[in-house]
């Protein structure tokens, strides 16, 4: 045997020798199911008034407590970003102030700012910021 055909036979030889058993036991025609799906219309429309009300009331619920999660969540971004403000005022050094606004941001998923310094503008910041201050560097 060419070693392509017998590495192929060595890899995949007992998968071919299955097929033939596996076609034996899950056939090819699809089988109808043993029941019958509901009526869609049957869920859409409740038949008495008291089916009615309840949906109602379990769907006004649900938006209720929609709401609440959703002002939680903006308390609590809100309560954080106040909180990280807090942290950079009472920084003692600008320097600090800005390291710590750059590892805290104040949202939790910022958006993409664009950037409002040119190319010149970008190499005179990080000239600035590479300086030696007080004999240690910004960055």
């Amino acid at each position: 045997m060419a070693p392509g055909p017998r590495r192929r036979h060595l890899l995949f030889g007992d998968l071919l020798e299955d097929v033939g058993a596996a076609a034996s036991i899950f056939p090819r025609d699809s089988v109808d199911m043993p029941y019958a799906m509901p009526d869609p219309r049957a869920w859409a429309q409740p038949q008495t008034r008291a089916e009615r009300q309840s949906r109602l009331l379990g769907v006004l619920r649900a938006a209720e407590a929609r709401g609440r999660v959703r002002a939680l969540r903006l308390r609590y971004t809100r309560m954080r970003a106040e909180e990280i403000a807090l942290l950079v005022q009472r920084q003692d050094s600008a320097r600090t102030a800005i390291r710590l606004e750059l590892f805290l941001p104040p949202q939790l998923k910022p958006t993409r700012i664009p950037d409002p310094l040119d190319r010149q503008e970008r190499r005179r910041v990080e000239t600035i910021l590479e300086e030696a201050v007080d004999g240690n560097a910004f960055l």
